[in-house]
């Protein structure tokens, strides 16, 4: 539902898109996705199981599954898979990388690493892109680390 959501869809499997190209690539072996938004997962091609939610929310996104992704730029250029991030532009700079959990404003959101978890606002984000399995409880938790943490 919305302007050209699900547009290139032909053999889609119970996806769901609500919003202005909301999963307009989604095509062949793509399913199970949900994406409401403007946007949200509008670049997914072979994607599976993931849910995006919020305007641009996994924009980049084209092949991996297993997102979870709810509020306003969310894993915005995220292609890997098993990442859940809640909050504006939480975990947005994830691009290859998986199994993180960033929840709050900006949690995550110019992190680049893989088995984090991030909870407050700006937990693990700013400065701390290549920061891998780390634990950051609090607003601005480790937001200035780097590689070597």
């Amino acid at each position: 539902m919305g302007y050209q959501a699900l547009l290139s869809s032909t053999n889609t499997v119970e996806s769901t898109a609500i919003g202005y190209r909301a999963l307009a690539t989604e095509d062949g072996v793509s399913h199970y996705n949900v994406a409401i938004g403007p946007r949200a997962g509008e670049n997914i091609t072979t994607g599976y199981s993931s849910t995006l939610i919020g305007r641009n929310a996994g924009n980049a996104y084209t092949t991996q599954g297993n997102n979870v992704g709810i509020g306003h730029q969310v894993l915005a250029a995220n292609t890997g898979g098993q990442n859940t991030a809640v909050g504006r532009n939480a975990g947005a700079a994830l691009t290859t990388t998986g199994y993180n959990t960033f929840i709050g404003y900006e949690a995550g959101d110019a992190n680049t690493g893989e088995y984090n978890v991030g909870v407050g606002g700006n937990a693990l984000g700013d400065g701390s892109s290549a920061v891998d399995q780390s634990t950051a409880i609090g607003y601005n938790a480790l937001a200035s680390a780097d590689s070597s943490y």
